[in-house]
């Protein structure tokens, strides 16, 4: 089963919002909602990046998500989402080569927000 879950970082305060600020996205117009509460609008949004769970766990059953980096071997890898025209795919590295799911061996070691030193290391 897929399930459509994010998580939320907050390029203001510079951290992810916790458990307490689940979100819903609808799906027709895109627009943002707290969970029970009002639609967030454009300034409220400001500085929210939304990074969705790739339906798949790394080798420690840690839930990956786009914007995590990955350490493959000795190389590191940000997952991101691409366009393949009607729908979107997970990959990690340059776009094509490893689409998908990471296989369940791959170690989550990082995000790009939290680990810039990991960042500069990203491989191709």
């Amino acid at each position: 089963m897929i399930i459509n879950k994010f998580r939320v970082w907050d390029e203001n305060q510079k951290c992810y919002l916790g458990e307490d600020y689940p979100i819903i996205i609808e799906a027709v117009t895109g627009k943002i909602y707290r969970s029970g509460e009002d639609y967030i609008n454009d300034i409220e949004a400001e500085g929210l990046i939304l990074e969705q769970f790739i339906n798949t766990t790394d080798i420690n059953k840690a839930e990956l998500y786009v914007g995590d980096i990955l350490k493959i071997f000795d190389k590191f890898y940000e997952i991101r989402m691409i366009s393949t025209g009607s729908h979107f795919n997970a990959y990690y590295g340059y776009p094509y080569k490893h689409n998908g799911p990471a296989p369940d061996w791959v170690e989550k070691v990082g995000n790009i927000h939290e680990n810039p030193e990991l960042v500069k290391c990203l491989s191709l």
